[in-house]
């Protein structure tokens, strides 16, 4: 199965949407779309306490391919 991309999950062999993380990709994406930086980006979601699908702190570079991946 691999690892699922963030805003899914792996559910009876079928990757299935998380939908606390598709919140935070609508999030990324409006902030995106108003022309807010993907630093800040990642500023205002560590802020806010959201966490990478790996546990960790969002980065530019986590925003980034977040947003490459649902293109």
């Amino acid at each position: 199965n691999g690892r699922a991309p963030y805003g899914w999950q792996w559910s009876e062999g079928e990757l299935v949407k998380n939908e606390g993380e598709q919140e935070v990709i609508k999030l990324i994406t409006e902030l995106r779309e108003l022309g807010v930086t993907l630093a800040a980006i990642a500023q205002n979601l560590n802020d806010a306490g959201y966490i990478t699908k790996r546990n960790g702190k969002w980065t530019a570079t986590t925003v980034r391919r977040t947003l490459k991946a649902i293109a």
